[in-house]
């Protein structure tokens, strides 16, 4: 018997599909249990298993639900979607009325010493992140060194190119999208002529341009764009 369940689904890029799917199998599983309360959800979409979690992330916000008394299972669809760190794992089962449920590999925490192989397969999944560094880390030195950015999410304004449109030659491995790119001056310019950031934000917003993914422009976001070193032609540190 459970007081408050909780369904922690987590990725660490943005895509819909997954977390729906992580959801699905955890309701799945609370629909089968007798006397089970309705789940709250707490969704980390595009955020990483392998670092701290801050306060202002749906992993804080369930930490701080568990200490209230609100939940006292969580349940997640695998280990490491859970995290992919220890001290994590640590801080979530430093709760000792918690119970943690993994659907997909059958983990129980209110089993006697189940606990224990929850640790060991989220330390496997760190492991795994580790050496997944160690064998990336001479990569991108040399794409460093040759002024390739690192892999990931593009900047708004680019888009990478696809290795059948890549020219080896000169290596370029992005090009500049037109519709942001005009985006992006027309920011700058604004800034550069002394425009606050919250009046830039209204300013865009006003005239119909929206990030990628149709949202309207916050002054964080356009902060951030302001300091980013990728439109001074130069790598982050």
């Amino acid at each position: 018997m459970t007081n408050g369940v909780g369904i922690y689904a987590r990725q660490s890029v943005v895509e819909d599909q997954g977390i729906k799917q992580q959801i699905a199998a955890c309701e799945s599983f609370i629909a089968r249990q007798d006397g089970w309360p309705p789940a709250r959800t707490y969704v980390d979409n595009n955020v990483s298993g392998s670092k701290e979690r801050g306060e202002k992330t749906e992993w804080g916000r369930m930490l701080r639900d568990i200490k209230a008394g609100v939940i006292d299972t969580v349940v997640v669809d695998a280990a490491d979607r859970l995290s992919r760190r220890v001290l994590a794992v640590a801080q979530l089962l430093d709760h000792p009325e918690v119970r943690v449920v993994v659907v997909r590999q059958g983990i129980d925490t209110a089993m006697p010493g189940v606990r224990a192989t929850l640790y060991a397969m989220v330390a496997w999944a760190e492991s795994e992140v580790e050496v997944k560094e160690a064998r990336n880390r001479p990569y991108r030195i040399s794409n460093r060194a040759r002024g390739h950015p690192s892999p990931g999410r593009v900047p708004f304004g680019y888009r990478w190119l696809t290795e059948r449109e890549r020219d080896e030659q000169t290596g370029v491995r992005y090009e500049t999208v037109a519709d942001e790119a005009a985006v992006v001056k027309r920011m700058f310019t604004k800034a550069i002529g002394g425009q606050s950031i919250r009046q830039i934000c209204r300013d865009l917003n006003a005239e119909g341009h929206g990030t990628r993914g149709g949202l309207p422009w916050r002054p964080t976001t356009v902060r951030r764009m302001l300091l980013n070193p990728y439109y001074a032609a130069l790598l982050p540190p």
